[in-house]
């Protein structure tokens, strides 16, 4: 089963929480909002996660690694997530 992530957008809903690092990695009992997702994902038979990427995308990749797909949204300022 497949899935996507939308998470390329600026997250300036959180304020000051999505100031230092993007909004999916805002932690929530030390683990990222998105890695959580991706957690419940798999524990429901996901085994194919593309996460769509923008804003900080460096540091979502290097906590997500190749443990997920990535699509980059290079126009996340004025679209926010989709491309």
């Amino acid at each position: 089963m497949k899935a996507l992530i939308v998470a390329a957008g600026l997250g300036s809903r959180l304020g000051p929480l999505s100031d230092d690092a993007p909004k999916p990695l805002v932690e929530v009992g030390g683990v990222p909002l998105i890695k959580r997702s991706i957690d419940i994902l798999e524990s429901r038979g996901v085994d194919d996660v593309t996460v769509v990427v923008g804003h900080k995308q460096d540091s979502i990749r290097q906590v997500l690694g190749g443990a997920v797909s990535y699509v980059t949204n290079q126009d996340y300022a004025t679209t926010n997530n989709i491309v």
